[in-house]
């Protein structure tokens, strides 16, 4: 019960300095698991071998951070992106609507082959510059990107339905059929949320431009658009963004050489001489660096986490504070809770750890574990991209120039309130019941 308690203080702590916006979240990973750790009677050593082996499961994904941020800041610096930002923003019409809508496109075909961190290198790169263009706010495009890959994580070869799978011993593709009407209404919710977060947008940057309310991004409204001539480098480059992005989708190459390869290429072809490459680097790098540093530090949470009791013992409290005389409304309780308890749990240990143990609580109720473990995935998902036991939420933020304690802020109500919609889409057809 101690552990469960001091893991939960614990968490709470991290998400109350997060949102403070007072330190690094690099600083508050590291220090605040260690005392807490301190506090479980571990022993500075003990607690360095637990810190060791949580980095070494963020190890690859701050590599990985670290070469594509600098490659796609990069590419922002040499203006690959303008072109297509220029047209579809006349094509869109300065429309904060369409351009929103447009982003969940794009992040749901990006996610076609459920790589998240190759989602958002897709669509963040693309659409902030758009978005900075707009006037528009970068806590909204990682909404509406957040809202639109989870309604595409379904497929089979996604890790959601993969671990579901394993968790209720069912066939993959079985499952998978079972949520496409579900999936299908949830594509048509996230494009009517994106459309209902640019009316919000619209209406923020027209209150800007009467200087009612301070710009959040920087740009009291949209610029004008001038569409010019697209030079010689400029379509070298995208060529060469297309080659990593070809190299990543179809042939699924492994994420870090793809990107270690590209960035030496764009600063060698881009810039001649050490000391232009060299100044090029410095100027990219720092964004890069945060960062990865932030992935690094995440590790020591992971590690406290995982290496001690603590996340044993946050799941039996857990289900010891659930009256038994609710357990009817099981499935009420944990679609919610999910949405926040998830902000605990990385992936492996809810489905694994968690929804096992709640299924088979819900299954002495005769709530089947199939609906169960569907109404918790709703949560879960909901929310995917607020979470920091998610180690591609920090590549999302980083790309977005964002502070992940105000992106937690703004994003995870509206992404709740889709979950709830989605919940109760699923009751409407007749794949959950009361």
């Amino acid at each position: 019960m101690y552990y469960g308690i001091l893991g939960y203080l614990m968490v709470f702590a991290m998400i109350f300095f997060l949102f403070r916006n007072k330190f690094l979240p690099s600083i508050i990973f590291v220090i605040v698991p260690f005392v807490a750790a301190l506090c479980a009677g571990y022993n500075p050593a003990e607690i360095m071998t637990f810190a060791s082996a949580g980095v070494k499961t963020t190890s690859a994904n701050g590599v990985l951070f670290c070469f594509s941020v600098c490659y796609f800041s990069l590419m922002s610096e040499l203006k690959v992106f303008d072109p297509l930002i220029d047209r579809l923003v006349k094509v869109s019409g300065n429309s904060a609507v369409a351009i929103c809508i447009c982003t969940s496109i794009v992040a749901m075909l990006a996610h076609l082959d459920g790589a998240t961190a190759t989602t958002f290198l897709v669509t963040i790169p693309a659409f902030l510059p758009i978005y900075k263009r707009m006037g528009m706010s970068e806590y909204t495009l990682l909404t509406i990107t957040g809202a639109s890959y989870i309604m595409l994580n379904m497929v089979p070869w996604g890790g959601v339905t993969a671990r579901m799978a394993n968790v209720l011993e069912m066939d993959v593709n079985a499952l998978w059929q079972a949520l496409i009407p579900l999936q299908v209404a949830g594509i048509v919710l996230a494009l009517i949320f994106s459309a209902i977060m640019g009316v919000r947008e619209k209406r923020r940057i027209v209150k800007a431009m009467n200087g009612e309310a301070g710009a959040e991004t920087g740009g009291a409204g949209p610029e004008p658009i001038v569409l010019g001539k697209i030079g010689g480098k400029t379509w070298m480059n995208i060529a060469l963004t297309l080659v990593l992005l070809v190299s990543l989708f179809v042939f699924k190459l492994p994420s870090t050489p793809v990107f270690m390869i590209g960035l030496a290429l764009a600063l060698g072809l881009n810039y001649r001489g050490v000391k232009e490459q060299e100044k090029m680097l410095n100027k990219v790098a720092p964004a890069a660096l945060l960062i990865a540093s932030t992935m690094f530090a995440a590790g020591v949470f992971v590690g406290v986490l995982n290496e001690t009791p603590m996340l044993e013992e946050m799941t039996r409290l857990l289900l010891s504070l659930i009256p038994r005389f609710m357990g009817h409304y099981l499935m009420f309780i944990m679609m919610p809770l999910s949405s926040i308890i998830h902000l605990c749990f990385d992936a492996d240990s809810f489905y694994y750890g968690l929804v096992p143990l709640i299924a088979s609580v819900g299954a002495e109720f005769g709530i089947p574990e199939m609906e169960m473990s569907i109404a918790m995935m709703i949560g879960q998902q909901g929310t995917n991209i607020c979470t920091p036991m998610l180690p591609t939420v920090f590549l999302a933020v980083g790309l977005a120039k964002a502070e992940l304690g105000t992106h937690v802020k703004k994003s995870w109500f509206p992404l709740f309130i889709l979950a709830c919609c989605m919940f109760a889409t699923a009751f409407a057809l007749g794949i959950l019941h009361f």
